[in-house]
């Protein structure tokens, strides 16, 4: 008789997380498993108690030797491997574990000829299913020449979360991973009839019932090995379509975000595997008036967790807008059919935000508007994306990432985006004055050369007179008074971030009353260039 097991369990206690990145990991710890017996013929039961108490076993009192689970992604970019190795003591960080290697070809990573992949150990968890001191590796994936192979994800994100732009806004990024529970044989949702459909969604979305909830022990079972691995797992709950499940990670800072949901979905994956349930991340497994699965990616930097922080989001908003093709691209394969604009998503061509709208492509929830900082939500991400790259991707766009000016008003135009320049300065009367004349100028395309060596020295002169004036807040320019990023030139003249200012406006954005309006009079700023040149 065919003999299925179930979800093993865990009494042993979450550990607090220390330091660095090492999840969990204490010396001391100590679980205890089992298995819990769907269906037993008689003949198998002698096998299976015997079987048990060999996983129960600690062998903590006998040997100093743990288990390392190396674990990577594999080919597809979304399929997870593991094997295991002795390791000859315990460790507390990734950097006293060896490299290991395996063979790429059997995982469509390298080719026959020349198959050798390295591992390189990067994030260490305590392990849920073994116990004791056994721990979970994440590793990244390396030619053995020490260049990142293509699915190698990790590498760039750890380059753009290690840019010091990038640490000193220290990112928070909380994970919403969606997945759905299919049973293994018929490859039909948990819970739905075979060959059948469930009735409509609505009852399921956080519902209790053995009619409306399906796979509670799963999810269940996933929370506690999620806390006691040290994952920084937030809470779960049923979703919108029957037999689909979410779980939250974070707030994670940087590049452990990506960690955290790797080794995640492992375990999510193991648990399920002894369920003998089948985990699909498909962003949309069932067609027609059903939801799909999202990884929905809820993101701030310090300047938005800070007093005036909303207008960072807007911009970050604006940012994203103009980058809009090139996340949808590296956001999950198969996405297309999710984000239609129904099922609480956005279209996937068109790009949209709003306050507490689940169908656009960014959400800012009711509380950060109103406290005028926080945190912004981006829908678009499907259930299989890869931490690193989205992660990474929001980074790079909203910190690292500028657009011109041209493109940046007629975005902030066409989002209806009140949009408060990043580099907003107090100026000087003075430099009011020579901001519209330069703006009335270029407005009529005429720039004579005189001029224009007459407007580079009263700039020169106004911003070493008045540092303080341009100081943009000391974060956005390495100098007070150097230019604000790579901004334009008007009629030659480097712009700086108070001309910023008077060049949205005449590129039409809709900008706050904080912005300079210049009804500039040929005669008074002609007075005033003469003036500035005498002096």
């Amino acid at each position: 008789m065919q003999c299925w097991v179930g979800v093993r369990g865990s009494s042993a206690v979450p550990a607090r997380q220390p330091a660095g990145r090492v999840w969990g990991v204490r010396r001391t710890a100590r679980a205890t498993s089992g298995f819990k017996v769907l269906a037993l013929g008689p003949e198998t039961t002698g096998v299976i108690q015997r079987m048990q108490q060999l996983l129960d076993m600690d062998t903590t009192p006998f040997t100093d030797k743990i288990i390392a689970e190396y674990i990577w992604v594999g080919g597809s970019g979304i399929d997870l491997r593991s094997k295991s190795r002795t390791i000859s003591k315990p460790v507390e960080d990734p950097s006293e574990l060896p490299k290991w290697n395996y063979d790429g070809s059997s995982t469509g990573q390298a080719p026959g000829e020349d198959s050798e992949v390295i591992l390189y150990p990067q994030a260490i968890f305590k392990d849920p299913f073994r116990g004791g001191n056994n721990i979970l590796v994440i590793c990244d994936t390396y030619t053995p020449q020490g260049e990142p192979i293509p699915t190698n994800k990790r590498h760039m994100a750890a380059q753009i979360f290690s840019d010091p732009k990038v640490t000193a806004q220290v990112p928070w990024f909380g994970i919403e991973q969606e997945y759905t529970l299919m049973q293994r044989d018929v490859n039909w949702p948990l819970g739905w009839p075979v060959g059948g459909y469930p009735g409509p969604q609505g009852p399921y979305y956080c519902a209790v019932g053995s009619d409306k909830s399906f796979g509670r022990d799963i999810s269940d079972a996933h929370y506690k090995a999620c806390l006691y691995a040290g994952i920084e797992i937030s809470g779960t709950n049923g979703e919108v379509m029957p037999g689909q499940w979410e779980y939250q990670v974070g707030p994670s800072v940087g590049i452990d975000a990506g960690d955290h949901i790797w080794a995640s979905r492992y375990i999510l994956e193991r648990i399920t595997e002894q369920a003998g349930v089948v985990l699909t991340l498909d962003p949309k497994p069932i067609q027609g008036d059903w939801n799909g699965a999202g990884c929905h990616t809820n993101y701030s930097t310090l300047s938005m967790r800070e007093d005036g922080g909303f207008d960072v989001i807007k911009k970050a908003i604006l940012n994203l807008s103009l980058r809009h093709d090139l996340h949808i691209a590296a956001y999950g394969e198969g996405n297309e059919r999710r984000l239609t604009g129904l099922h609480e998503t956005a279209s996937i061509s068109d790009f949209s935000w709003g306050v507490a709208n689940r169908g656009c492509s960014i959400r800012v929830g009711r509380e950060t508007e109103a406290k005028g900082k926080g945190y912004l939500e981006d829908r678009r991400p499907a259930s299989n994306m890869d931490p690193y790259t989205v992660t990474a991707l929001l980074a790079e766009t909203t910190i690292l990432w500028e657009p011109t000016l041209e493109a940046e008003a007629l975005a902030a135009k066409k989002l209806a985006l009140k949009l408060t320049p990043q580099c907003l300065c107090h100026p000087t009367d003075e430099v009011v004055q020579l901001a519209c004349s330069l703006n009335a100028r270029s407005a009529q395309r005429a720039c004579p050369a005189a001029d224009t060596e007459l407007d580079r020295k009263v700039v020169k002169k106004l911003l070493s007179e008045t540092p303080t004036d341009f100081g943009c807040h000391g974060s956005q320019v390495s100098h007070p008074c150097t230019l604000h990023r790579a901004l334009p030139y008007v009629c030659g003249v480097p712009v700086p971030c108070v001309l910023r200012l008077v060049v949205l406006n005449l590129l039409g954005a809709r900008c706050t009353p904080r912005i300079i309006e210049c009804r500039p009079e040929p005669t008074p700023n002609k007075q005033l260039l003469n003036q500035q040149r005498h002096k």
